[in-house]
């Protein structure tokens, strides 16, 4: 029986192929946080590779490849015995082998069919010690075992790049829609000015009526970019918290309540210092002793503030078994609050800046006051769509370095030997 067995099994083949899973593109923390090491990131990655949702793409792809309809995967392709098998099984074993041709896409039922059964020809291991993970299929062609192989390589290295890109795609798409709204605006505020300088025949202001326009033209301008940069972080932390589970939001909520708690009497000093440093570079600028020393007390507060955030969070975590790109998530939300709260402290102390100036050009004659109000609106929308369109050049850069953590190391290849 086992010799009969052995001369007429349908010889099976094997393909590896190997990637590593780099570290220097692990952690999406802006406070870049060293969790790594303690988190069984292998172990989530194994996990990933061999998830439904990766085999569903595998076959989807497949799928809707030119060799579709000839592979043993979705039953396409019919098996050519051998002569001796044939021989030996009075070729009656494969004369009733059921093989049918893919027109359309298969339905989700049947997408699951060939998903699960992929799952079953799939091994996704680990050598101890290494961050190296070995895939290997087993299929009744070599070719198609390999094919496989690089696939759900391909996949999962898609994947990757896909959540390593994700953030900054959508802040892309979020940018080209605010530098669209501020182009409108800017066209119109141009034309306002234009036309009430054609109307009103004044083409320029006196002296102290010029100065004090400037004066508040920057400080709104600064304000407006603070603003920007808040709207920015609030599409971020957005974005990010759609990707979080309802429990990792509650623990965000936890850490982020602890930390305003701990750090509130750093966040008032640093908001008075911000506020105390606008004024004074407006009274004395950037160059003199006064500034630089309220620079470095602003940035002594900063770091404190980041190492007592760092120090809270390492003290909070509590997810258990979580995967270290959500773990990177996480930290990236607590990040962007902490950067927002400074954002708001700056917006406040260019906002009462701004309201000093505005009453004191408030008592200019009404059609020269009109003429500045105009002017202000058409400079302001003009710096403001020039830094988001810097911001959009940023954005098109992060997006572009971003290379994910997956590294082939070898790419499969056909087996000679079943």
């Amino acid at each position: 029986f086992s010799v009969y067995y052995s001369l007429t099994v349908k010889p099976v083949y094997l393909s590896n192929g190997t990637i590593i899973i780099s570290d220097e593109q692990r952690s999406m923390s802006m406070l870049n946080l060293t969790y790594g090491k303690n988190l069984n990131h292998i172990e989530n990655e194994i996990e990933l590779l061999k998830s439904r949702t990766t085999a569903d793409l595998v076959v989807k792809k497949l799928l809707n490849s030119d060799i579709k309809n000839n592979l043993f995967l979705f039953n396409t392709r019919e098996y050519k015995s051998s002569y001796l098998r044939s021989l030996l099984t009075l070729g009656l074993i494969d004369k009733f082998q059921k093989v049918e041709k893919i027109n359309t896409l298969p339905s989700d039922s049947l997408i699951r069919e060939f998903s699960i059964k992929f799952k079953s020809s799939l091994k996704v291991s680990n050598k101890k010690g290494t961050d190296a993970i070995t895939i290997s299929v087993t299929s009744l062609d070599p070719n198609e075992a390999a094919l496989l192989v690089n696939t759900v390589i391909d996949i999962y290295k898609q994947r990757d790049l896909e959540w390593a890109t994700g953030e900054m795609s959508h802040l892309k798409t979020f940018l080209l829609e605010q530098i669209n709204e501020k182009e409108k605006e800017l066209k119109i505020s141009e034309d306002d000015f234009k036309d009430y300088q054609e109307k009103n025949k004044i083409f320029g202001l006196d002296e102290n009526s010029t100065i004090l326009l400037k004066n508040l033209t920057e400080f709104e301008t600064e304000y407006n970019n603070v603003l920007a940069q808040i709207s920015i972080s609030n599409e971020k932390e957005e974005y990010l918290n759609n990707q979080l589970t309802l429990d990792e939001k509650n623990f965000i909520k936890n850490v982020s309540s602890t930390i305003n708690d701990r750090l509130l009497a750093f966040k008032n000093e640093m908001a008075a210092t911000e506020g105390e440093l606008i004024s004074t570079i407006f009274q004395y600028g950037e160059d003199h002793s006064a500034v630089i020393i309220l620079k470095e007390k602003l940035e002594i507060l900063k770091n404190e503030i980041q190492e007592e955030t760092k120090k809270l969070i390492s003290q909070g975590v509590s997810v258990a078994d979580p995967i270290l790109y959500r773990q990177g998530i996480m930290d990236s939300v607590i990040s962007v609050r902490a950067i927002k709260s400074t954002l708001e402290s700056k917006a406040q102390a260019y906002k009462k800046l701004v309201e000093e100036y505005d009453s004191q050009l408030s008592e200019l004659p009404n059609k020269i006051l009109e003429y500045t109000r105009l002017e202000r609106t058409r400079s302001i929308h003009a710096e403001t769509y020039a830094f988001m369109r810097g911001k959009l050049e940023e954005a098109k850069i992060g997006e572009a370095s971003k290379i994910g953590k997956i590294r082939i190391v070898d790419k499969a290849i056909r087996s000679k030997q079943p």
